[in-house]
């Protein structure tokens, strides 16, 4: 008998797209499904896709909430299956994908399922995702950087339910937050990663996911702030705090915290992908203070920090800002010859 498996989607006036979401679930075939979705009172079109589908849904309901988190956590607390998938109601799932999970979740020692996912935009163009947790995106890649692909990424129930609900007092990184709770707690070793494809992930103007990068940022630098002083790293916090905007109402809970040169790691990870980008004088004087604080000039880095990590020495070499921005021209007229 195959597992049920529970899909959870939230959903906030995007009734164009709520459609295909729906028909992407039923289509599906998969013997033991529920469909739960938990809108946010839309004020689009919306509540009528929900009424032509509401025999095929086995719960919805469509009221006020604080955000994406505070949905999921409501559907969350309905769900009944021993699998359990997130699926945004803008984005749907890829023909056999439910099947392909079932049957990897057939192992009793595997916690999460993590498979692949298709972006595409409102033009058709496309490019294909690796999945949560790859050869080349283990343990060691997971501490310092601790992405998840949420869209194809799926957990059992009852390992879930250890770190629900999710952080509403977050917007942007949610799903990022309840990874790091997870990894911290299991590590990789119970999950399972699979080639297919799973989801078909939308990017549009209205989406989280385009235009919103320094929202992301400030979400995940006020995490991660919180794990420098819990670490007693409190220049690693000012650091950040000189940089981002910090929301000071965050809270968590954890059930493991990362250690100290785990959240080291983390920020030095974070800088050399974001950090060292650098364009105005306020970035040039972080990173100029960075690379100190965070030890980078002894920091063994991975492939994805390779490039950062050659921007962070171009800045540490750099007497001020006036001197950076000159050798930056000239490397440029040099490379333009």
């Amino acid at each position: 008998m195959q597992a049920r498996i529970t899909i959870i989607t939230p959903s906030f006036n995007q009734g164009r797209y709520l459609e295909q979401n729906i028909l992407s679930v039923i289509s599906q075939q998969y013997p033991d499904t529920e469909h739960i979705i938990i809108d946010g009172s839309s004020t689009d079109n919306t509540k009528s896709v929900l009424e032509k589908h509401k025999n095929k849904l086995a719960y919805v309901v469509s009221e006020p909430d604080k955000g994406q988190a505070d949905a999921v956590n409501k559907g969350f607390a309905k769900a009944t299956g021993e699998i359990i998938g997130w699926l945004n109601s803008d984005d749907y799932y890829a023909p056999g994908a439910l099947q392909a999970v079932s049957k990897a979740f057939s192992n009793p020692t595997v916690n999460v399922v993590a498979g692949s996912t298709i972006i595409f935009d409102e033009k058709g163009k496309e490019r294909k995702t690796e999945p949560t947790v790859t050869e080349k995106k283990n343990l060691n890649y997971h501490l310092r950087f601790p992405d998840i692909n949420q869209p194809s990424t799926f957990f059992r129930r009852s390992v879930m339910a250890e770190f629900m609900p999710l952080n509403t007092g977050l917007h942007y990184i949610m799903d990022r937050e309840l990874w790091i709770k997870y990894i911290q707690q299991y590590g990789t070793d119970n999950t399972l990663s699979i080639d297919d494809v799973l989801v078909y992930f939308r990017t549009h103007s209205e989406s989280k996911s385009t235009g919103k990068r320094d929202e992301f940022d400030n979400e995940y630098a006020t995490v991660l702030r919180h794990f420098a002083l819990l670490n007693n790293m409190n220049d690693v916090a000012s650091l950040l705090e000189s940089r981002y905007t910090i929301n000071p109402s965050y809270t968590y809970t954890f059930p493991k915290y990362p250690g100290k040169e785990t959240t080291l790691n983390m920020v030095r990870n974070f800088f050399l992908r974001r950090g060292t980008l650098v364009f105005t004088p306020e970035e040039f004087k972080f990173a100029k203070e960075a690379y100190p604080i965070l030890d980078i000039k002894d920091y063994r880095v991975i492939e994805e920090e390779k490039s950062g990590l050659e921007r962070a020495k171009s800045v540490a070499g750099c007497i001020n800002w006036l001197h950076f921005r000159t050798k930056r021209k000239i490397n440029h007229l040099r490379g333009a010859r």
